[in-house]
Formats: C-alpha cells, structure tokens, sequence
C-alpha cells in the first residue's frame, strides 16, 4: 500500500439520513482510505435487520463496489461481533467473496481485564485504591 494510514468508520461516518446521500458519503470514506485501510467498527450496524433501512444498504451497496473498483488501492477490514457479523454478510450476495479471512478473538476473562485496567492506571501514574481482587 502506498500510504499505509488506516481512516477508522462507523456506521455514523457512511450512512446518511436522505436517499442517494449514503453512497456519497461512503465514496467519500474510501477515497481518504485509498493507499490505506478501511476499517469498519461494528460493521453488522451498518444494515440492520429486514428490508427497512435502505440507506444502510446503499452504504453496503457502494462499499462492495467502490472495494471491486479500488481492489489494489485498498484494503477493509470489518470488525463486529460473530453472530451480528454472519448476518450482516448475507445482506449484500458480494460481501463473501471480498473478505475470504475471518478472524475470531476469544473475549478477556476478568482477570485479565483487570490486569489491563491496572496497566493503563500504572502508565498514567494513577493508583487503583481498591485492594480486593476484584476491581468493582
């Protein structure tokens, strides 16, 4: 990739609130990210359930094209949970054959989102007061 940057998206970022207007602003989001990647947080929000929300399709609609038109100048990743992930992949008959990699991360036990908790208030010079192993 030619600028190696990564351009962070959400459902806010290209789903707009007036017809024809999603697709111009998920173009948008994908120029910036061209030499880049593209990645969509909660991408499964992007469509949601049944035929209702046709802006959210047309998001979907521009993104599997503008990712065929722009294939070598652009890499996507799209992150959600597993379930919501799976149906959101059969909402456009593209989407499949585009991301072929899926990768499933296992959730953080408690101790080791404790741990981590602590990392980041130890890297901030704050102290956790509480003494208990379990932070609450």
């Amino acid at each position: 990739l030619e600028k190696g940057h990564l351009v962070e998206v959400c459902r806010k970022d290209l789903v707009a609130e007036y017809s024809g207007q999603s697709a111009v602003k998920t173009a948008a989001k994908v120029q910036e990210a061209l030499g880049g990647v593209l990645f969509v947080d909660e991408a499964y929000s992007l469509k949601h359930e049944g035929n209702k929300d046709s802006f959210g399709q047309e998001a979907v609609d521009t993104l599997v094209a503008e990712m065929e038109n722009n294939r070598k100048r652009l890499i996507v990743i799209m992150a959600g949970y597993t379930k919501e992930m799976a149906e959101f992949m059969r909402s456009n008959s593209g989407l499949d054959s585009r991301f072929p990699h899926t990768f499933e991360f296992q959730n953080y036990s408690y101790p080791e989102m404790a741990l981590i908790f602590t990392g980041m208030a130890e890297a901030r010079k704050l102290r956790v007061g509480v003494d208990h192993p379990r932070l609450v």
